[in-house]
């Protein structure tokens, strides 16, 4: 008896949270300036170089009240700017985008989220991740990817964490548009690790690399 009326209690709460969510889904769009940081530190010595890329991503989310999944593909731009300041002094290089060379990764995300309720916005914090998988890379229609080892073509790949803020705005019974600003820190590639490894043993006594990304994008929801 006991155990049936325990069942019942947690089929009762799992109801109750199930009858909370609200299922929607959507398409985005999302523009992304990127930057990596590479910093060199021995003694007296320090350098800085700053590399400048951005990313559009086109796709489509389903989201399930306090759960965001997305689905995307991102056109991966060309590093435009190098920015290298060592021991203060600043030098700017800007390279012109190759129309020769053209990348595009597949975009898997899940954040969740806690949405807070404004009349007719909804606004929520984002927590969660981003993988980027490689999915074409190739220079003057040549795939570059089929002359590359297996482990450099899992250097094309990165996973991201990402944290930020979203808003839903009502412009019907069951549209909404939704803002998003998304803050995202890269974690280190295996060609990245190596290197920083390769860097200290030449005696830096720091060698890092660190990958960021600030995302502002923009979907319509329907509500399901």
């Amino acid at each position: 008896m006991k155990k049936n009326i325990a069942v019942l209690v947690m089929l009762a709460l799992v109801g109750m949270v199930f009858a909370q969510v609200e299922m929607s889904a959507g398409a985005e769009v999302a523009f992304a300036p990127v930057s990596i940081v590479s910093i060199l530190e021995m003694g007296a010595f320090n350098e800085t170089d700053t590399y400048s890329s951005s990313t559009i991503t086109l796709g489509g989310f389903f989201d399930a009240t306090y759960i965001q999944a997305s689905l995307g593909l991102a056109f991966i731009g060309q590093v435009t700017k190098q920015v290298e300041n060592v021991n203060g002094s600043i030098t700017t290089t800007t390279f012109l985008k190759d129309p020769l060379e053209k990348r595009a990764d597949l975009s898997i995300g899940l954040l969740g989220k806690y949405p807070i309720a404004l009349s007719l916005v909804k606004i929520f914090p984002m927590l969660g991740f981003e993988y980027s998988l490689n999915l074409s890379y190739e220079y003057n229609g040549v795939d570059v990817k089929s002359s590359m080892t297996d482990d450099q073509k899992a250097m094309l790949n990165r996973f991201w964490l990402k944290t930020g803020l979203g808003a839903d705005i009502s412009v019907g019974e069951k549209l909404y548009v939704r803002p998003t600003a998304l803050f995202a820190y890269g974690l280190n590639n295996k060609l990245e690790t190596d290197v920083m490894a390769a860097n200290k043993t030449l005696g830096f006594t720091k060698a890092s690399i660190d990958n960021f990304k600030v995302e502002i994008g923009v979907a319509i929801g329907f509500k399901l």
